[in-house]
């Protein structure tokens, strides 16, 4: 009785957003091209008993401010021929949020392209491939993310993210071992950021433009990052600490080329890092630790086998951080 009137209601609410009904069956929602494009005019709630199927070609135009609220898993399988578009009403304005929670257990996204709006995971299952992520929205700041995760697993590969220096990028909370790879950003700040995250591994990735950092860990252990290129970024290219998180612990960061940034690696709060090949080029500050005066650990780093070319500052430290350099 209860997914009968679930049902129902998402009928009544799905015929107020568009003319024509898409398909529905006892456990799904398809949006089909042959329907689209799918006006979404009020908030869209999405019950435990039904997922959400997009399919190749369809577009889906979303009113200034109005979300979905989802609870079932929700798969956007687009192709390179029929990329699956979001668009809001009023560019620049916006939608308001995707929201995945609660019982939702697995998101898909391919050849998906989002323009203007957020995206939110809650203990989900999540692989988001070959999608394009576009931020004009001047509203938004440093709080804002274009797709954050609270726990669940994460893959992130040949993505594209361009923004306006408004809104981070890949923001993650307590989620362990995330696999980002081969994305492109431009002019998007913390591209990728990291909160209490366990191992993961962020490689092959372009990160320019950046108004504030490239990639931000925060109360981590053991992440990998590896063969990225960041260029022009307004702080740091890592920046590993704190923020009231915890230390960042056993980073390891390889082969990574950094140039023309504010500081190459910004290591604070007592955390450690092992850095390997890294090319540090024509930066202000190629390596800048701190260590609080109030701590009991010092912020700790090993540099082997790195370049450093043109920087005004190779390596800046306070009298309390420790740093090795192994040729």
């Amino acid at each position: 009785m209860y997914k009968l009137l679930a049902i129902f209601s998402i009928l009544i609410l799905i015929s107020s957003c568009n003319e024509t009904m898409e398909p529905m069956s006892d456990n799904a929602i398809v949006y089909t091209e042959a329907l689209s494009p799918y006006f979404i005019t009020e908030d869209l709630i999405i019950p435990e008993s039904l997922d959400l199927i997009v399919e190749p070609g369809v577009e889906i135009i979303i009113s200034d401010g109005v979300g979905m609220n989802i609870s079932g898993s929700v798969f956007m399988s687009g192709t390179p021929e029929k990329p699956i578009k979001i668009n809001p009403v009023t560019p620049g304005v916006g939608w308001g949020i995707i929201s995945l929670k609660g019982p939702s257990e697995r998101l898909e996204m391919e050849y998906v392209e989002m323009t203007d709006g957020i995206l939110t995971s809650f203990s989900t299952d999540n692989r988001l491939t070959n999608c394009t992520f576009i931020n004009t929205q001047a509203h938004l700041d440093y709080k804002s993310a274009i797709i954050r995760f609270w726990q669940g697993s994460l893959e992130v590969s040949n993505c594209d993210f361009t923004g306006i220096n408004r809104a981070e990028g890949i923001l993650m909370h307590d989620l362990n071992d995330a696999e980002i790879y081969s994305n492109y950003f431009d002019f998007v700040p913390d591209a990728i950021e990291l909160i209490n995250g366990q191992g993961g591994e962020f490689y092959d990735n372009t990160i320019l433009n950046s108004a504030d950092d490239g990639v931000d860990l925060n109360g981590c252990v053991g992440t990998i990052i590896r063969n990225n290129h960041f260029e022009n970024i307004g702080d740091a290219a890592f920046e590993m600490g704190s923020e009231n998180f915890g230390r960042t612990i056993d980073a390891m960061l390889s082969d990574n080329y950094i140039l023309n940034c504010d500081k190459g690696i910004w290591l604070k709060e007592s955390s450690t890092a092992h850095v390997l090949r890294d090319s540090f080029i024509g930066n202000n500050i190629a390596v800048d630790l701190i260590t609080p005066a109030d701590s009991s650990r010092v912020t700790s780093i090993v540099l082997e086998s790195c370049y450093f070319i043109n920087n005004d500052e190779d390596i800046e430290s306070d009298d309390r951080s420790e740093f090795t350099l192994i040729n």
